[in-house]
């Protein structure tokens, strides 16, 4: 069970942030219920944080999306490479020997 005093009409900062973490966490004082800028602070926190929250999701995705396209970047770059090596190496086998050595 939850006790909470009862606060006069001129409520603190304190006791408004102390409402809005029990309201958070689903416990949530009668009389704090009917304040209603205490209401409205907790609606524009809860949006704020939701936003702020989605923004830092949003970049932190496009971050690892950037790291992992520099990776397989690279990686397609060495396997053109290898691939270019592989077909000159291939053609200069091909080739006889005393035409391999003229060029």
């Amino acid at each position: 069970t939850f006790s909470f005093k009862v606060l006069q009409p001129q409520k603190s900062l304190l006791d408004i942030a102390q409402w809005l973490f029990l309201s958070s966490v689903g416990n949530s004082p009668e009389d704090k219920e009917k304040d209603p800028f205490a209401k409205s602070l907790l609606i524009v926190l809860t949006l704020t944080w939701t936003v702020l929250s989605n923004v830092l999701l949003f970049n932190l995705l496009v971050a690892m999306m950037n790291t992992t396209f520099e990776n397989m970047s690279k990686k397609a770059t060495l396997r053109w490479k290898l691939e270019k090596l592989r077909i000159v190496l291939s053609l200069e086998n091909e080739l006889p020997h005393d035409e391999a050595y003229k060029m």
